[in-house]
């Protein structure tokens, strides 16, 4: 019989945010090369009222010239899979010294309140990946949102009305455009999908709290942001949101090669966004650092539409209601369409995450990567 490629990945995937951090702390401290854990306090309460926290950890030499950073939950629920990922990098890790120049910065559940409740956004209805624009100044109005807005959440619950309508628009205007219209990033309607907020997240000010710290500019760096919910089921993609023409997206394309994707260029699952987060990593980094995200594909991008479109207008209406069919419904969708309960998807989020860090863990130390 033949033996198991991975450990089973049961023992990886959390049922719940709480149980991800309890893995997640359980593995780290089983590091000899642990050198720093900071928990940072989350100011949002927990679905089940648990304390909720960002872990950053620091593995190896405080002073390495190559650091290797792991991201997990910046979109909340998709955090599961992120969270996976990072506890089977710790085990294989364990009481192993890291080699020579090298470090791990890890940034466990950076979204707590949305994994915790199972949502994509946090706690004021902000996705992260739109908040990182420079709210000092006036931000782009999205007129193609606000014209479709009562149709992506219809007020009165009309749903087959409003669906309707979204037919005509993209009959109208094309796919594209209303995908764009709708995913790019918004800064109009707070319940809405797409929320960018109205000024920096937590999140967002922890995070830019850290960048000057951990010396950026000094390093050669890596950062692989774990996400799930765009592209074939299943499958890892690289997208690189830097520059087509910038050092950084050749240097992911000469360690990647095609496995690296562009927005920009047109070759990608994902479409260019306003916001992400990614730019304030660029801004820290030396022009090479390169910061990619893993995308993990789950089903089709207009199921993805759907589910968020329902969350988002269940929350609309207040404080929702758990107890109902409705909110369990709803709840549950979103979950399984983030979070696939399939055992085979769960197997391959795993392999190309090692496959991904191996690569890219060889390039860091200068070795032969056609070994």
């Amino acid at each position: 019989m033949f033996e198991p490629l991975i450990s089973p990945a049961l023992q990886h995937y959390p049922a719940s945010y709480a149980q991800a951090r309890a893995n997640f702390l359980a593995a780290l401290h089983q590091q000899v090369c642990l050198v720093r854990h900071e928990a940072i306090r989350h100011p949002a309460i927990g679905a089940d009222g648990e304390a909720l926290f960002t872990d950053i950890a620091w593995l190896g030499d405080e002073n390495a010239p190559n650091l290797l950073v792991l991201i997990s939950a910046t979109h909340g629920v998709e955090g599961f899979a992120g969270s996976a990922i990072q506890h089977d990098a710790l085990l294989r890790l364990t009481h192993t010294e890291l080699p020579p120049g090298m470090a791990v910065l890890m940034l466990h559940a950076l979204n707590p309140w949305g994994f915790s409740h199972q949502r994509r956004v946090n706690e004021a209805g902000v996705d992260l990946n739109r908040n990182g624009v420079d709210f000092s100044r006036p931000l782009t109005e999205a007129a193609d949102y606000a014209e479709l807005a009562d149709l992506v959440l219809p007020p009165d619950g009309d749903w087959p009305a409003a669906n309707r309508r979204l037919q005509e628009y993209t009959a109208a205007w094309g796919g594209q455009r209303l995908r764009e219209a709708i995913t790019r990033g918004q800064y109009s309607h707070p319940t809405g999908l797409f929320y960018g907020g109205d000024a920096p997240s937590f999140a967002r000010q922890l995070v830019e709290g850290k960048l000057a710290e951990w010396r950026l500019g000094q390093r050669q760096t890596l950062v692989l942001d774990l996400h799930t919910g765009l592209g074939p089921f299943g499958h890892g993609e690289l997208v690189c949101d830097h520059p087509a023409d910038s050092p950084a997206s050749h240097k992911a394309r000469q360690w990647f090669q095609r496995l690296v994707s562009l927005p920009e260029t047109g070759d990608s699952c994902s479409i260019p966004l306003t916001g992400l987060m990614d730019y304030l990593w660029h801004d820290a980094m030396r022009a090479d650092g390169m910061f990619l995200t893993l995308e993990y594909g789950t089903y089709p991008v207009m199921r993805m539409l759907e589910v968020l479109r329902r969350d988002h207008w269940l929350y609309a209406q207040g404080t929702p209601d758990f107890n109902t069919e409705l909110a369990q419904t709803i709840r549950a969708e979103l979950g399984e369409f983030f979070n696939p309960h399939s055992m085979l998807w769960r197997e391959c989020v795993l392999l190309r995450a090692r496959q991904v860090i191996r690569t890219g863990w060889r390039h860091l130390l200068g070795m032969d990567t056609s070994a």
